[in-house]
């Protein structure tokens, strides 16, 4: 069972890696001889770290988002500010999905393909959430490793001070830089495998779109 399981279908509960005091996973390993150089030994461990991307997009206009927004009020009046997930899921409606893929092109993205196939046959999982405040540090995460998970901000940019996670590990298949907010104009697509970090704040509003991976 992993984070997304308890919001229905395919998730329920979030699911963590031990972790030692400075909240690092921890493994138990089998001695094992190994004749791989360090140089091989460090491009298979790059090969096997899981991937996300940053995708560039149009920011939506305002009455777009007031549609939008119209669909999850109810469901954002009842909510309440903290949780024990990270998340609270408001809903989704035809404006929250035209919200969604405004000015976004998915078709063809090497993510999405490689891990799900094309962006119109992968079964795909959609709502609104609300990044919630947490009364306890939510460290080392583990989102879903069966599936692959897109970001979008609703109508404000996402960072540490409104609930946005932090990365833990991942690499980026199209930029070096690292990712600490999500812009209004971008999109995030990420590997269910990453690790993260929820802060303790919350108060802002993700779209999200979930997909299935082939197995």
């Amino acid at each position: 069972m992993h984070f997304w399981d308890r919001f229905g279908g395919w998730w329920g509960g979030y699911s963590r890696q031990p972790t030692n005091s400075s909240h690092q996973p921890t493994t138990i390993s089998i001695p094992s001889i190994s004749t791989a150089s360090s140089a091989e030994i460090a491009t298979r461990q790059m090969d096997q770290e899981p991937l996300f991307d940053v995708v560039q997009c149009l920011p939506p206009d305002d009455d777009l988002i007031s549609d939008a927004r119209k669909e999850i009020q109810n469901a954002l009046d009842k909510t309440e500010v903290f949780s024990e997930f990270g998340y609270v899921p408001l809903g989704w409606g035809s404006k929250c999905d035209e919200l969604f893929h405004h000015g976004l092109n998915l078709s063809g993205n090497t993510l999405i393909e490689r891990q799900c196939g094309p962006y119109s046959n992968a079964e795909k999982i959609r709502m609104v959430v609300l990044m919630s405040k947490n009364h306890r540090p939510l460290l080392n995460v583990s989102v879903g490793p069966n599936y692959v998970l897109i970001f979008r901000p609703f109508k404000d940019t996402l960072d540490s001070n409104n609930g946005f996670f932090k990365m833990r590990n991942g690499r980026c298949i199209s930029s070096s830089q690292s990712l600490d907010c999500l812009q209004l104009d971008q999109a995030l697509i990420l590997d269910g495998n990453v690790r993260i970090d929820y802060p303790l704040t919350g108060g802002g509003l993700c779209m999200l779109l979930a997909m299935k991976k082939k197995i």
